[in-house]
């Protein structure tokens, strides 16, 4: 037994959904759930512990599930058997790698997993068609497995169903049967509507609606962590516990000092992330001093943080500023950008689950598992 999850575009919650229907599994059928991303993209280096410790690449996310869920009947050559890497593409091209041993490799890892586990959780790589250009498209990587397909799609109506609609074509062209889909991110006030009218749009192809999951804003909020993987920086100060604190709002500093102090008074910050050029000493200074101050005025603790602006190593803050900085509890990172940058970047981020932030994915888990119809997968 098991099921391919795949999305109609970047961004939608698949990840998350495949969080949630592994906890949702794993009630049904112990610990005998195996999982695997076929053709992963963005990897991290690993020790596989079940081949001699070697160090391999694998992809982020099958980390992320071995990890959280303490996977121990996959090893990890089996979950993540192809990576695609920079360059990767233009060598299958060339043809330095062939195509029917990136097959073998995912056939054969699936089919380890298979043996060991009463079901297989197996994650796409982004939309159906991602990964065509190598001939490991979604929708030909689940019928090489023999894998029915849950689609997630973003919440709305005309333009989730639209893009339902071309991924649903990849998966026809391949002969793969959509077990359902997941809507996600819909609007709370809204998941009555959009669940009675989606399901009738679905009627027209009999696919079924097996999940409408309403939008959680607490799970897109950012923290140091995914900071420092979005601008490749280390931090000046902050421990453990403070590089995970959420943040709920973004402020840019290019105020005075006086204007900044009286801002923090009168208005409460107690989870802002504060956004300030280098060489604004002055500012860096008064956010670190208003730490008691903050307890003082709003009662409780000031879990803010601060990001430095201005190219490196031009506008490297100051020996006289780092130490200072460096014995903080409040996480402090320098982005290496300009200011313009950096709050670009900021806003066009959307951080992804990290094995690190074990309090976010339990809680992504909490909020999506209970809309999903488990009862349906599995029939």
């Amino acid at each position: 037994k098991g099921i391919m999850v795949a999305a109609t575009r970047q961004h939608v919650g698949k990840t998350t959904t495949c969080l949630a229907l592994m906890s949702g599994l794993r009630k049904r059928f112990g610990n005998k759930v195996g999982f695997q991303k076929p053709v992963g993209q963005r990897h991290v280096v690993v020790e596989d512990h079940q081949n001699s410790k070697s160090k391999i690449k694998v992809d982020k996310d099958v980390r992320l599930f071995k990890e959280f869920f303490g996977i121990e009947t996959c090893s990890y050559w089996d979950m993540s058997p192809v990576v695609i890497p920079a360059g990767y593409t233009r060598r299958f091209l060339d043809g330095f790698i062939a195509e029917d041993e990136q097959i073998e490799a995912i056939k054969n890892g699936f089919e380890n997993i298979s043996q060991s586990n009463s079901f297989t959780l197996v994650e796409g790589t982004g939309h159906c068609g991602v990964g065509s250009v190598v001939n490991l498209d979604n929708a030909r990587v689940a019928s090489l497995l023999g894998l029915d397909m849950i689609l997630v799609v973003n919440g709305g109506i005309g333009s989730a169903f639209d893009e339902l609609s071309l991924n649903r074509l990849m998966c026809k062209e391949h002969g793969v049967r959509i077990k359902g889909v997941v809507i996600n991110k819909v609007q709370p006030d809204k998941l009555a509507m959009v669940s009675e009218y989606f399901g009738k749009a679905l009627k027209r192809w009999d696919i079924p609606l097996i999940g409408v999951v309403p939008d959680a804003s607490f799970l897109a909020r950012h923290t140091m962590v995914d900071y420092q993987a979005l601008f490749t920086q280390k931090l000046l100060s902050g421990h453990a516990d403070s590089q995970l604190w959420h943040f709920d709002q973004t402020t840019l500093v290019s105020m005075d000092l006086k204007s900044f102090l009286e801002r923090l008074y009168s208005e409460r910050h107690s989870k802002t992330l504060f956004v300030t050029h280098s060489t604004r000493v002055d500012i860096v200074l008064g956010f670190l001093a208003h730490k008691d101050v903050h307890f003082d005025v709003w009662g409780g603790s000031w879990r803010s943080g601060m990001i430095l602006a201005g190219e490196l190593p031009k506008y490297s803050p100051s020996d006289a500023i780092i130490k200072p900085i460096s014995m903080q509890s409040q996480p402090i990172l320098c982005s290496g950008k300009s200011t313009y940058e950096t709050m670009l970047k900021i806003s066009n981020y959307t951080a992804k689950l990290n094995p690190l932030d074990v309090n976010r994915t339990i809680a992504a888990i909490d909020h999506y598992e209970d809309y999903i119809d488990f009862d349906q997968i599995l029939s």
